[in-house]
């Protein structure tokens, strides 16, 4: 199995995200990481999960991810932030 969010692992129907930010990576401040940013709305930093073990590891931590997501069917790529479906 391919651990790359940028193919369809993901997809946008499926997305594991418990809460959807309305806010965009670009719209976050920078820092020091450039997987790394910060959200002024809710003073959480934000990580750029770009695998599966990434996307877990964060999860685990309780943090604010960022994923970047093909949808189906016309290869257009977004990046819903979020809090991730915490595994049971």
């Amino acid at each position: 199995m391919n651990n790359d969010l940028t193919t369809d692992i993901f997809d946008i129907e499926r997305c594991p995200l418990d809460y959807y930010c309305t806010k965009k990576w670009d719209e976050l401040q920078v820092s020091n990481s450039p997987k790394v940013r910060f959200c002024s709305k809710c003073s959480h930093e934000v990580y750029l999960c770009e695998t599966v073990a990434e996307f877990d590891k964060k999860s685990a931590e309780g943090a604010c991810v960022a994923l970047r997501i093909r949808k189906k069917g016309n290869g257009v790529i977004e990046m819903p932030l979020g809090l991730p479906v915490r595994k049971k």
